[in-house]
C-alpha cells in the first residue's frame, strides 16, 4: 500500500526543472556530437576525393577513436559517416520532442517566453517570473502556472 502512494507523489518544482534541465542537456550532447561529425565529414569527404583514384584493394590506414587500424580504400570509403549523421539527427529530433512534451506536460517556461494560454484558465505571473525563481511564495502560483526556467 504504501509502495502506490509513493509512485503516485506528484515532482515537486525542483525535481521537474531537473529534468528539463537533464533533457535539454542531453539534447546539446547530441547536437555537439552532429556538429562533430559533420567537420569530420568534411575531411573524409576530401580522403575521398583522393582514395576515388586509388586501387579498391590497397592497404590504407584509418584513425578510430585514438586507433590506427589498417584496412583496404574499399572499406573506408564513409557510407557509415552518413548513416551516423542521420541517426544522430534523428535522435536529435526526437530529444526535441520528449524535451517539448515534458515541457508541456509541467507546464515549464522559460525566461523571457511570453505566457501562453493554453485553455486552462491560467495567464501567467509575468510580474513575478524574474524575482521568484526558487522562493517560497512561488509555491501556490508556480501550481497554477508553470515552473520557470531561467
Amino acid at each position: 500500500m504504501c509502495e502506490a502512494t509513493e509512485k503516485i507523489k506528484p515532482l515537486t518544482e525542483e525535481q521537474i526543472v531537473e529534468g528539463f534541465q537533464k533533457l535539454r542537456y542531453e539534447q546539446r550532447a547530441i547536437a555537439n556530437k552532429i556538429t562533430g561529425l559533420e567537420m569530420d565529414q568534411r575531411e573524409h569527404n576530401m580522403v575521398i576525393k583522393v582514395l576515388k583514384d586509388v586501387d579498391s584493394e590497397r592497404k590504407c590506414f584509418r584513425l578510430i577513436d585514438g586507433v590506427l587500424v589498417e584496412r583496404q580504400v574499399k572499406h573506408v570509403l564513409p557510407a557509415l559517416m552518413a548513416e551516423a549523421l542521420e541517426a544522430l539527427r534523428r535522435q536529435f529530433d526526437e530529444k526535441g520532442v520528449e524535451l517539448q512534451v515534458y515541457k508541456e506536460e509541467h507546464k515549464i517556461r522559460l525566461a523571457g517566453e511570453d505566457p501562453v494560454d493554453n485553455g486552462s484558465g491560467a495567464t501567467g505571473t509575468s510580474g513575478s517570473d524574474s524575482g521568484e525563481k526558487s522562493g517560497g511564495g512561488a509555491s501556490a502560483a508556480s501550481a497554477s502556472s508553470g515552473v520557470l526556467v531561467t
